[in-house]
């Protein structure tokens, strides 16, 4: 029997867009890890303040929501995903969004954590 126009390419798409949501659900997770594990260098960014000049130290509090805020993005973001794949769609667009905005708001709290550090 002949494939109907189109639905060999359909599968080879289906297959190849699991392979994606599954390389960055993997990598959402490791910027997730990374992240978390940034919430003690945000704690830790002021330790010298006692014996240089620093920012102001309500940087590192609001440095210490974005690491939330990232952990949500990406999980809003992997569950639409899922549900593109669950309805036979293209869904690793909306992962790879997710995990942009993700890496975007962990790098803002870096950034902010290094406003409440040492001035040089």
């Amino acid at each position: 029997m002949l494939d109907p126009a189109g639905a060999g390419h359909r599968r080879g798409v289906l297959i190849a867009d699991r392979c994606a949501v599954a390389v960055i659900v993997l990598l959402q997770l490791g910027v997730a890890v990374v992240s978390f594990m940034s919430l003690f260098a945000f704690a830790m960014g002021t330790d010298s303040c006692a014996y240089e000049a620093c920012g102001d130290p309500a940087w590192t509090s609001r440095a210490l929501w974005t690491i939330p805020v990232a952990a949500v993005a990406a999980a809003i973001s992997a569950l639409l995903g899922f549900v593109q794949l669950s309805r036979r769609k293209i869904g690793f667009w909306i992962l790879l969004v997710g995990l942009i905005i993700q890496i975007s708001v962990v790098a803002l709290g870096w950034w902010m954590a290094a406003k409440a550090g040492p001035i040089r």
